[in-house]
């Protein structure tokens, strides 16, 4: 891979589709859903998220882009709460130390949100809210660590834009694609793989990781403590 301008701009082609959404991709937008330039912003939100982490010792990598956070966002494991300024820890500085974009970061329509607090405060992840708390927890600096997903878009069932699905065998493997060169570019000191999908597609391609369990399904003590043990090992 040439440079970080090539791989975001490879990242945004990826087309979408009935069954997946790429937040990055122009032709993925749900009328009365996504504002009309949601997709630009939200390469233009990815590309300072990325600026400020290409010396980021620890990569986090889960599983997918889910509906709550990144499928809004453009941030991967991180949603509009954060960036809002409606979330109890993370903040928009937290997510764009250098400069924060100017202008709304939302890129959800309010009025094509079905619950009113998503409406009036933006979507909200647990699963982010878990992965962001522990690391900063940690005493880590928001530059430390970078966030990823293995399957960096939104897979979900047709039709059904608030919801989520498990990555195919095959979308692995075009994540996987997009995550080597990722790594090529990065180099991280430390790959956490957060989830058993995340893990074993990075460990059959030969790649050194650190599997932690995911903190879904109260799965959020084992995650905390195998990220501590983890941490406590670099």
């Amino acid at each position: 891979m040439a440079d970080w301008t090539a791989w975001e701009r490879r990242l945004a082609q990826v087309p979408s589709s009935a069954t997946v959404t790429n937040p990055w991709h122009d032709d993925g937008m749900v009328a009365g859903v996504d504002a009309p330039d949601a997709a630009a912003r939200r390469r233009e939100w990815l590309t300072a998220y990325w600026r400020t982490r290409r010396s980021a010792r620890i990569l986090v990598i889960a599983e997918a882009a889910g509906y709550f956070g990144c499928r809004f966002s453009g941030i991967p494991l991180t949603c509009e709460r954060m960036l809002l300024g409606h979330h109890p820890r993370v903040t928009a500085t937290d997510v764009f130390p250098d400069t924060v974009p100017a202008g709304t970061l939302r890129t959800s329509v309010p009025a094509g949100l079905p619950k009113p607090t998503w409406r009036t405060l933006g979507m909200n992840e647990p699963t982010d809210t878990v992965v962001w708390g522990t690391l900063l927890d940690a005493g880590l600096a928001p530059t430390a660590f970078a966030l990823w997903n293995i399957f960096p878009f939104h897979p979900h069932p047709a039709g059904q834009v608030f919801a989520n699905r498990t990555p195919t065998a095959a979308e692995l493997a075009q994540g996987l694609d997009l995550a080597q060169e990722l790594l090529a570019l990065l180099r991280p000191e430390r790959i956490i793989a957060v989830g058993r999908k995340s893990a074993t597609t990075l460990q059959d391609a030969g790649l050194v990781v650190t599997a932690v369990r995911h903190p879904a399904n109260g799965g959020v003590p084992a995650f905390r403590r195998g990220m501590a043990a983890c941490l406590a090992s670099l």
